[in-house]
């Protein structure tokens, strides 16, 4: 969501952006630094107004709505400078059913569900109360979030791949890069996940480098450990056709550039995201397979 909002404030400089969530405040999923890219625009009046909106329903499910209020606008700190009028703000527990158009079929409205919360062991999950309403708006972006790919046939949960939950002891811990099998209860010997292997579209570029970092740190501990030997272009090869059978498409440094290439020679478009310049991930691996060959 923050990178979506991201942009509409600092670049496209809009009027309004609301973040619609299903869910409450307590179970935002951007975290303090992020959200300092746009912290400087929060309408905080609008803020207040939505938590008095649902103040009990939070209540229901134990949670103190004046508490979290101030730990939610607390995390407005060591903003951005403001470089525009946007006004940002939140529309929690809501979910939108369908997109309403006006009589020359543009955007008018959502039409949206309120919702409640439910406990479900330690979290909560959102439950519909069947009672409808319109949220005028003009354009609707959809940020519902992303996950690992299952196709590719390690252990897999709730859309992240599965690591050992059992510490090392080591610095960096080996545990939070070692993919784990929870069937047999054990490790899978020589697999390793960072970053967004392990949850899809989390953290920032600065963390994830340090993640990078760590796993690397991990990665040659193991390698010191194993005799030397094998070719690694024919292991390359090997998992290559193997990801291959499994169709989960492997993209290689050369198709990046590939795909590089061919997003440079797209300049007669003009309804493109910046450097975006294909809609769907289908469309891309066409174009690299396409360079590939020719």
């Amino acid at each position: 969501m923050v990178d979506i909002a991201h942009w509409l404030v600092r670049y496209k400089k809009v009027e309004r952006v609301t973040a619609i969530v299903r869910r409450g405040p307590v179970e935002r999923k951007y975290n303090p630094k992020e959200i300092r890219s746009i912290c400087a625009n929060m309408d905080l009046e609008g803020i207040h107004h939505e938590f008095e909106r649902i103040k009990d329903r939070m209540a229901k499910v134990g949670q103190n709505p004046d508490d979290v209020l101030k730990g939610f606008t607390d995390e407005f700190t060591k903003c951005e400078p403001q470089v525009s009028q946007t006004q940002m703000g939140f529309r929690f527990l809501a979910s939108p059913k369908r997109i309403l158009v006006d009589a020359h079929n543009r955007v008018r409205a959502l039409e949206m569900e309120d919702n409640r919360l439910d406990p479900k062991g330690e979290d909560t999950v959102a439950v519909g109360l069947k009672q409808y309403y319109e949220f005028p708006c003009d354009s609707v972006v959809f940020a519902v979030g992303d996950k690992v790919d299952e196709t590719v046939g390690l252990p897999y949960k709730n859309g992240m791949f599965i690591t050992n939950p059992n510490k090392t002891g080591n610095d960096p811990d080996d545990s939070l890069f070692q993919a784990y099998d929870e069937t047999v209860g054990k490790i899978m010997d020589g697999v390793f996940l960072a970053g967004w292997a392990r949850k899809a579209s989390e953290g920032l570029v600065g963390v994830a480098k340090r993640d990078g970092d760590w796993c690397a740190e991990v990665v040659e501990r193991y390698l010191a450990s194993k005799s030397s030997g094998g070719n690694a272009r024919a292991v390359l090869d090997q998992l290559h056709s193997l990801l291959q059978k499994r169709q989960s498409c492997p993209v290689d440094v050369s198709g990046l550039r590939a795909l590089e290439v061919a997003e440079r020679s797209f300049t007669e478009k003009t309804d493109c995201i910046g450097e975006f310049k294909f809609t769907v991930n289908q469309d891309m691996l066409a174009c690299i397979e396409q360079r590939r060959v020719s």
